[in-house]
């Protein structure tokens, strides 16, 4: 249209939050066809499934892409995306997140593959234009507990988390990916992190950082190292599946922690992923279990700091 494809693609997030739900997964999906996100190189446009027309193949593939916390949000799609063509659904995850969909959504209809078949004859359907086939606006998959975190992995975690911890406990995730686009807007200051913690005195405050990523840590009494570093998704996910809930301002803990079935506190810059660009509650994606907190101003946090204070 007047925006031009790529503006056109970006509006969609603008619709979303305005609630004008099929609308903008219509023009986000623009985003693939000019190469501003999405899988490419396997399987030719023209076989993206519609979610409407017949086909003749047993199988659909069902693609994860994006970052981690777009993944973990597809793998609540999969027995859905089954149910609904009535075939069986073959899910292309990332390797490093392989194991984990395998313990937590194979089933009878759905196979978790790291590669697709040269070739593939099905057509496929995005992760990430998921949400375009669904006009009523709400997923028809169950929302949040769905992600299995490792039995040797909570093992692990479970007496040390204990020796630290006082009363409840809450992950604490206070920046992203340093690359992301978006990480400028949603990094939250540490002074308000370190406020907002001293304003819960009997919560024990929990880093969600791997061991390769170098952040400043906010000092409060409260906020606890685990003496043992975080190796990887399988040891954030134990981790957060030992804790009572999780703040946090990056999606892909977010993502964990609320398809964990923790409630979850998601920390919203005013220029919104599309995830959590709706304007309602409950989640689309989560129900219940994630609670959007959103900026007014922008670089602002003073009023999602405020409402987490109240909720919390």
């Amino acid at each position: 249209g007047l925006l031009g494809p790529d503006n056109s693609a970006r509006h969609g997030w603008h619709d979303i939050f305005a609630g004008r739900w099929e609308e903008g997964f219509k023009k986000q999906a623009l985003g693939r066809r000019i190469w501003i996100w999405g899988a490419h190189g396997t399987f030719p446009v023209e076989a993206c499934w519609d979610g409407i027309s017949p086909f003749a193949a047993d199988h659909v593939y069902l693609i994860g892409e994006g970052g981690v916390g777009d993944q973990f949000m597809t793998f609540g799609m999969a027995n859905a995306l089954a149910e609904r063509t009535k075939k069986k659904v073959v899910f292309v995850v990332r390797s490093e997140l392989f194991a984990i969909a395998k313990r937590s959504i194979e089933s009878a209809n759905v196979t978790v593959v790291r590669e697709v078949p040269p070739n593939p004859s099905a057509p496929w359907v995005a992760g990430l234009e998921f949400g375009k086939m669904i006009p009523e606006g709400r997923p028809p998959f169950p929302v949040g507990s769905y992600l299995k975190p490792d039995p040797e992995r909570v093992a692990k975690w479970k007496p040390i988390l204990a020796a630290k911890i006082k009363g409840k406990s809450a992950g604490l995730r206070w920046s992203g990916d340093p690359n992301h686009e978006l990480e400028p807007s949603r990094a939250l200051p540490l002074q308000d992190v370190v406020n907002f913690a001293k304003a819960k005195p009997d919560v024990t405050f929990v880093p969600i950082y791997a061991e390769f990523e170098k952040v400043e840590m906010p000092k409060a009494e409260n906020i606890v190292s685990l003496g043992e570093p975080i190796k990887d998704w399988e040891d954030s996910l134990a981790i957060l599946s030992l804790l009572d809930s999780v703040v946090s301002s990056c999606t892909s803990v977010a993502h964990a922690s609320a398809a964990l079935g923790k409630k979850t506190w998601v920390m919203n810059p005013i220029w919104p992923y599309y995830t959590w660009a709706q304007q309602d509650e409950p989640s689309y994606w989560y129900g219940d279990h994630a609670q959007v907190l959103r900026q007014k101003k922008y670089r602002d946090w003073r009023t999602p700091f405020a409402e987490l204070k109240e909720k919390f």
